[in-house]
């Protein structure tokens, strides 16, 4: 009888401990869900993770149009001086390749490159240092 008493102290004692032991376990894991929720209620509202979403050239790369902003308006420019230098080259290398103006292989009278149309800056006037 003696020994039935100290088992059931011992099960008991033990049935304790566990209740214990997942109580803690309970409270570790309702602790990492709060921080985890206060880590992403933070992050919504400073915006950290949309951040990265945000194109880091100002146009669009689905539609490949440039933004309304002035770094649009800016990259635009840029890059209209760009392709107007590039004719420019591409013109001096032909007149000073082409010989006569024409193909003398076949006789036929060669056509030079066409240049586009220098870019005007529509934005404030300036040229953006170019």
């Amino acid at each position: 009888m003696e020994k039935t008493r100290v088992e059931e102290q011992r099960i008991t004692a033990r049935r304790h401990a566990n209740a214990l032991r997942e109580e803690e376990r309970w409270n570790s894991i309702d602790k990492a869900n709060q921080k985890e929720e206060q880590k992403w209620e933070y992050m919504r509202t400073v915006g950290a993770k949309a951040q990265r979403n945000n194109s880091s050239v100002p146009y669009d790369p689905i539609t490949l149009k440039y933004n309304d902003t002035h770094e649009g308006q800016k990259l635009k420019y840029t890059d209209g001086m760009i392709k107007y230098r590039a004719g420019i080259r591409s013109n001096y290398l032909y007149q000073h390749s082409a010989g006569d103006g024409y193909n003398p292989l076949t006789g036929a009278e060669t056509v030079g490159p066409t240049i586009p149309p220098k870019p005007t800056w529509e934005e404030g006037g300036g040229g953006g240092g170019q």
